[in-house]
């Protein structure tokens, strides 16, 4: 798993993280993939975003991550 760091403006906010939304918080895109059972790694379409641009990222939450990246830093 990727650490806490906002995918959009790369707010570090590991320092806030508890797995609750002290900070950010993840969010799943069209786009997820789980990973395999027993597989270590970071799941495809899953982001962590900093307060500041979660609300805005759930709301995008039905796009791929890449599409949602592109219309927040439109």
């Amino acid at each position: 798993m990727k650490p806490p760091i906002c995918e959009l403006c790369g707010e570090d906010f590991r320092h806030e993280w508890n797995g609750e939304e002290a900070g950010g918080g993840l969010v799943q895109f069209a786009d997820y993939r789980p990973l395999p059972s027993g597989r270590m790694g970071h799941p495809e379409g899953l982001a962590f975003f900093c307060s500041r641009h979660l609300i805005e990222a759930r709301s995008l939450h039905t796009l791929t991550l890449s599409e949602a990246l592109q219309r927040m830093q439109n």
